[in-house]
């Protein structure tokens, strides 16, 4: 079995999802093709001020040296240390961050939106500035976490104070928010 893994910095999310959309259509499907936005990547992988892609593949040999030359050439983007790689290998599923966000009453939340390459760059900017705008909003971010030649997934993440004292909205303001974007769009949820 053979292995390999990249990462690279993007410019803008749009390039990166770019670049993507490209590998995927030229036939190459590596394992792993996740593409994290500037704030996404500055909390995961200490790197804010860039679009971090991560790639890994898994499989015979011949096919893992054909589907990284492919990455190789179309990602033409800042090549960064693989060791962002075993990070994401490493820290992936971890949540405990998010403990001391709930019990200061934070509200943290996360919505999943699929849709064609043409259409993901403006939905990623539409969704991102629709959370922004809640009021109480303290950071939005997305990454593209599952892709496929006709189009990806992005993921979104939002966090913020409920309005009022009592709480009790409790995020429903950014998910009418996230809805309206994706459902009066082109995305679906």
């Amino acid at each position: 079995m053979g292995e390999a893994r990249r990462a690279f910095g993007f410019g803008t999310f749009a390039d990166g999802l770019d670049a993507c959309r490209r590998i995927l259509r030229r036939g190459a499907t590596p394992a792993v093709l996740r593409l994290y936005d500037q704030t996404e990547s500055g909390r995961s992988f200490d790197q804010p001020d860039t679009n971090v892609l991560i790639v890994l593949d898994e499989a015979d040999p011949g096919l893992v040296e054909a589907t990284m030359a492919v990455v190789d050439d179309e990602c033409r983007a800042d090549p960064l240390d693989l060791g962002l790689v075993e990070r994401w290998l490493g820290h992936r599923n971890d949540v405990s961050a998010l403990a001391p966000l709930w019990r200061a009453g934070i509200v943290v939340d996360t919505v999943e939106v699929a849709a064609r390459w043409a259409a993901l760059p403006g939905l990623y900017q539409a969704v991102l500035e629709a959370l922004g705008g809640v009021e109480g909003t303290l950071a939005a971010s997305s990454h593209q976490s599952h892709a496929y030649t006709d189009g990806a997934c992005l993921y979104f993440t939002f966090a913020g104070r409920p309005p009022g004292d009592d709480g009790v909205d409790g995020g429903g303001d950014a998910r009418r928010e996230w809805t309206a974007r994706t459902t009066d769009g082109p995305g679906t949820r």
